[in-house]
């Protein structure tokens, strides 16, 4: 019996050895607190809070997981575009993979939109919350593709044979029921309704004010503006809510409030422009007179440096959502606007902890 014991322990100790060394490498948390522009001693105006490489970012692991090691079923390839709606979902296009991935970090959801005729090269993404639209430009097959936001069919196709040669950028404005398109080998801007029907060129091909060349990622404010990256004239071009030209910002060259390839742009509610640079490798922040406000990041690998960072969000929390390309991530930002303060002001502050009772 003593003998049966010891070997019955033997094998339970010899099983616990082998399964601790099934299990996989565990995921160390990374410290982000560290990662705030400016730096100290100035007052912080962005903050890093979340990278999001794969879905193991935004899951919590099971308990298989936990056990034997965790197992990822979701990773970029080359994102480009993004885009958030107003329930949170992060929707960014994948030309490598042929996928649009739709991702939640607050329901830790992980999924995509399907395109029943198949994705060739998906590049911008825009969102309409008023309509409850999502935009996908493919470049590959020249057309872009209309989801409605909560059913995630496709409600129509805008171009096809003889339309687009390189659609890349797309935008929504909600209130005037118009979608914009740009084409970057042709360099021109173009307005649609939501039902498709074509309703004006808004900018050409050149470098005077209102053109463009080689366009990029598009956005629009909650004025109506439309914000066009023209990435080869080196600038932000931005039109009214009619299509005229308002004011371009931007130049060559390597200082602050200059660009060198500039690729995605986002606006957020108090008007502040965030314009990614894939040469820089970093994103510039510039106030509503086109100002150069701060820049963020620089090329590497590390938590708040890109490798050629591409489309750019910002949405209703003030969270800026960065692709970061080469790097295969998403990098999460948190704007410190003075909304933002308001709300962390506004949150309960945490119970005491139970300690005596007094006497």
């Amino acid at each position: 019996m003593i003998y049966l014991i010891m070997r019955l322990r033997g094998l339970l100790l010899a099983a616990v050895v082998v399964l601790l060394a099934a299990c996989g490498p565990r995921r160390m948390p990374i410290d982000l607190t560290p990662y705030v522009w400016p730096p100290s001693p100035l007052e912080p105006k962005i903050k890093l809070i979340r990278l999001i490489a794969t879905d193991l970012d935004i899951r919590t692991p099971s308990t298989l997981e936990k056990l034997f090691g965790e197992e990822s079923t979701m990773s970029f390839g080359k994102p480009h575009g993004i885009a958030v709606d107003k329930e949170g979902n992060i929707y960014v296009s994948d030309s490598y993979s042929r996928r649009v991935h739709v991702l939640n970090i607050e329901k830790q959801s992980i999924g995509e939109l399907v395109n029943a005729y198949g994705w060739d090269v998906p590049l911008g993404v825009a969102v309409d919350d008023k309509n409850e639209l999502v935009a996908v430009a493919d470049a590959g097959a020249n057309k872009v593709y209309i989801f409605d936001r909560r059913s995630r069919s496709i409600e129509r196709i805008i171009g096809g044979e003889g339309g687009f040669r390189n659609p890349v950028g797309v935008a929504f404005d909600p209130d005037r029921k118009i979608i914009y398109i740009n084409d970057s080998k042709i360099h021109e801007v173009h307005s649609y309704t939501l039902d498709g029907k074509f309703i004006s060129k808004v900018a050409y091909a050149g470098a005077g004010v209102g053109d463009v060349y080689h366009p990029a990622l598009m956005d629009t404010d909650n004025e109506g503006k439309l914000y066009v990256v023209d990435t080869m004239n080196f600038r932000l071009q931005i039109f009214d809510p009619t299509g005229g030209p308002t004011v371009a910002f931007g130049e060559h060259g390597d200082r602050p409030g200059m660009f060198a390839r500039p690729k995605g742009v986002a606006v957020s509610d108090d008007g502040y422009v965030f314009v990614t640079d894939a040469a820089f490798g970093n994103f510039q922040i510039f106030d509503k007179n086109g100002m150069a406000y701060l820049y963020v990041g620089s090329p590497g690998r590390a938590p708040g440096r890109f490798n050629i960072p591409q489309g750019i969000a910002v949405d209703s929390k003030d969270r800026v959502f960065v692709v970061d390309q080469i790097n295969k991530r998403v990098q999460v930002f948190q704007y410190l606007s003075e909304r933002y303060k308001q709300s962390m002001s506004l949150e309960p502050a945490p119970a005491p902890a139970a300690g005596p009772k007094p006497q």
